[in-house]
């Protein structure tokens, strides 16, 4: 019986790989505000006093035209760190798919804020028990200028995110990207099985203009583990890889400038923590996806071929 499980699973696996269907991503989240703004989080209390408003594409306080469709979202930014909108991705998950991609388009525009205005897209993944994520932050931090320009970098070496005597991740870009033309930015993350050392998973942020040419992009190698706690080479070698978490969109000001500190998992003080006149950013097509890995896939595969016999039989 054993036999014949096995190598249904290779034909199952066989079939999957001819059609395609190996690499195939599962949108696990896809808001684009066409009819509502359903999974997007929010709290309304002081003081946070977070809202998100669909708006139909050139009207809103902004009067943007949307990314895509005929809607997207304004939301309202405040002086207190954190506030913003942020959503669970179809639900906190503890199993590392294989790969997992977090995405959102915001429209930024240079003459909006005043300098030291910043606001931050963090983009996460869970720890194995799929409730906590000690290990997973991804994404960037953005930042206005005294030139007039935003500056956008990896979320923990420039805007909001400077920590005095802890040891930030290995970036391969830290010079972060000026941008000086108002339009629809698409930020993404993504998180993927290490070319190198196929237990570790490297993050990698990109941001891409309105069509989809990628302008600037940022690589964390061997940010963590999927097996063990302690793995040798491995940024972040408390955790264990799980899978999606949160993506929050969130103003970069704290509650407390002389000690708050926003992540507790890391050690040291807050740097820079300013003080935040931005009140509305524009957004749209909040997207997350992940790509199962063949052994799953073969399974899913499987049971669909039993499920079958058995209803042959």
């Amino acid at each position: 019986m054993k036999t014949k499980l096995m190598t249904m699973c290779a034909v199952v696996g066989m079939i999957l790989a001819v059609n395609g269907a190996v690499k195939a991503a599962v949108v696990v989240f896809d808001q684009g505000f066409e009819s509502n703004t359903g999974g997007m989080i929010v709290n309304p209390e002081p003081p946070y006093n977070e809202s998100i408003t669909r708006v139909a594409s050139g009207s809103g306080v902004l009067g943007v035209s949307s990314a895509s469709g005929s809607y997207h979202a304004e939301v309202a930014l405040n002086g207190v760190y954190g506030s913003g909108v942020f959503t669970r991705n179809g639900g906190y998950s503890s199993v590392w798919p294989g790969y997992i991609k977090q995405s959102i388009k915001v429209y930024i525009d240079p003459a909006a804020g005043q300098v030291d205005d910043g606001w931050f897209w963090d983009a996460a993944i869970c720890d194995d028990d799929g409730v906590s994520w000690k290990g997973g932050g991804g994404g960037f931090g953005v930042r206005k200028t005294a030139t007039g320009t935003w500056s956008l970098g990896a979320e923990d070496v420039y805007g909001g995110f400077q920590f005095v005597g802890n040891t930030r991740a290995p970036h391969d870009n830290t010079t972060p990207m000026e941008i000086s033309t108002a339009g629809w930015y698409t930020l993404a993350t993504e998180w993927v099985e290490s070319s190198t050392n196929l237990d570790l998973i490297d993050q990698i942020n990109t941001v891409y203009d309105s069509v989809g040419n990628p302008l600037w992009t940022d690589t964390v190698a061997d940010y963590m583990s999927q097996t063990a706690e302690g793995k040798p080479g491995a940024y972040k070698n408390n955790c264990v890889a799980g899978g999606i978490a949160y993506s929050w969109l969130g103003s970069q000001a704290s509650q407390d400038e002389s000690g708050y500190d926003p992540h507790p998992y890391e050690e040291g003080t807050l740097l820079y923590a300013p003080a935040n006149t931005m009140t509305l950013l524009a957004i749209d097509d909040v997207y997350a996806e992940i790509v199962p890995e063949p052994a799953t896939i073969c399974i899913l595969g499987l049971g669909g071929l039993l499920l079958r016999r058995k209803r042959r039989a």
